[in-house]
């Protein structure tokens, strides 16, 4: 903070005698600077998390960010559990969602299957929440639906975001995908979400319990 002040100082001290249009001018110039570079996280988490909420435009010089996403499958009864990379996952089986970020932001997760559609596999619902960077964060829950195909996906940006609109385009890949009968788990590099990010997917075969 005390950097931030003597910096703003430096910058203010040329034009503190100019004509007050100049002035005006420089000061909506001077914040809107302390806004971008506040909300790109390059003074900290403290200013992040009040300008990415309120400044009213996308990052503009934000740094790449990465989240990385796993998943496990604990089948009822098994003692190991597997990467959920369209595995076998009965109904009562665990499933345990795990995902970083190299940045403060917002994440989403949700469950998707063809007959169901989305449904929730975090306590607090599909809606984005705030994560703080390089913090390791799992979403235990158990399998309920036995549709087939289930995808796990978790979506991040470092603004707050509606889901549902990036959801929704991934729903229309993962039909159109089912469609060419390729198999295995599809990926989602030629989907555009714009500024959100996606990690890798989950997919698992579910049905009847096998026990």
């Amino acid at each position: 903070m005390k950097e931030l002040l003597e910096v703003l100082a430096k910058l203010w001290a040329p034009i503190s005698g100019a004509p007050l249009w100049v002035r005006i001018v420089a000061i909506a110039v001077i914040a809107a600077v302390v806004m971008e570079v506040a909300q790109c996280a390059f003074l900290g988490s403290s200013f992040f998390w009040i300008a990415a909420r309120f400044t009213p435009w996308p990052q503009m010089f934000e740094p790449n960010r990465v989240i990385v996403t796993t998943y496990e499958i604990r089948a009822p009864g098994a003692t190991d559990g597997a990467d959920a990379d369209g595995c076998p996952c009965p109904i009562g089986s665990r499933v345990i969602a795990t995902y970083t970020r190299s940045s403060d932001g917002w994440v989403s997760a949700a469950g998707w299957n063809e007959k169901e559609g989305f449904y929730s596999i975090a306590a607090d619902g599909i809606a984005a929440r705030p994560i703080d960077k390089e913090v390791k964060y799992e979403i235990p829950f158990e399998m309920t639906s036995s549709a087939g195909r289930e995808y796990f996906i978790v979506l991040a940006r470092s603004k707050p975001f509606d889901p549902k609109r990036y959801l929704d385009m991934i729903a229309e890949h993962l039909k159109l995908a089912a469609a060419s009968g390729k198999g295995g788990v599809p990926q989602l590099g030629g989907v555009d979400l714009g500024r959100v990010e996606v990690g890798r997917l989950g997919s698992c075969l579910s049905g009847s319990s096998t026990h």
